[in-house]
């Protein structure tokens, strides 16, 4: 069983030959578009994911939440409720590290 499951994680981040291919055939400026493509799709994805969990948030705190969420998301995303999910969130941090309030915050 050990040695199934090293097999598949090691293929996880496989990409099949077929698609290897065709990503080869591509010029550079192709690709970058299929990776903006992609980039807009998830943000737009995960846009509408929150929204579903808090349609109390107006646009500006959707936006925020999705940021905050794709520079800081990681696994800790698929084994625990997101800090995006709770109402106060991770919240947003400036250059020095330090949290700066959110509009429901500042009161």
């Amino acid at each position: 069983m050990s040695g199934d499951l090293n097999r598949i994680l090691s293929q996880i981040d496989m990409v099949d030959p077929r698609v290897a291919t065709i990503l080869r055939a591509m010029s550079g400026m192709e690709r970058l578009r299929l990776a903006h493509d992609l980039w807009e799709l998830t943000r737009d994805r995960l846009a509408a994911f929150l929204r579903s969990y808090h349609p109390e948030w107006d646009k500006a705190e959707l936006q925020r939440r999705v940021a905050d969420w794709l520079l800081h998301g990681s696994l800790a995303a698929f084994t625990a409720p997101h800090p995006a999910l709770s109402p106060k969130g991770r919240g947003l941090r400036n250059a020095e590290g330090r949290g700066i309030r959110g509009p429901a915050e500042r009161g």
